[in-house]
């Protein structure tokens, strides 16, 4: 009996570390997406002029794009939607590496970037949902 007490007191204080940290990580990724989305939302146009190597989108795109990005940040605040916001942002960054790789000479930098923060984005949710 006190073999499954120590087991079940041994999981809840390896998990609550684990779960704080996957609220935090969702926290700092939606926030910074939800930036990106306020910048392309904002920005009908560029901020940065556009170069020959750099990808240009469309500005109803772009404000299409900072929309979505707004709604899954939105989204991925609270329990009961976060999987639908992970869902719309891992839309969104695939969007996002699609214009990077539209590129004439992609960047692995650029690339991995967006690949990065949609691994941290489902880890987030993930780690968030142990219990």
């Amino acid at each position: 009996m006190t073999d499954l007490a120590f087991r079940i007191d041994s999981r809840a204080a390896l998990t609550a570390p684990a779960v704080w940290s996957g609220r935090i990580l969702s926290g700092v990724i939606g926030g910074f997406l939800a930036i990106e989305g306020l910048t392309r939302l904002l920005a009908g146009r560029a901020l940065v002029p556009p170069s020959e190597a750099a990808p240009v989108l469309a500005p109803a795109v772009q404000t299409g794009l900072g929309a979505a990005l707004i709604l899954g940040a939105v989204l991925l605040a609270p329990r009961p939607t976060r999987l639908v916001g992970a869902v719309l942002l891992s839309l969104c960054i695939a969007g996002l590496l699609g214009a990077e790789l539209r590129a004439p000479a992609p960047s692995p930098s650029h690339i991995l970037f967006w690949a990065y923060v949609g691994l941290l984005t489902w880890a987030g949710s993930a780690l968030s949902r142990l219990r």
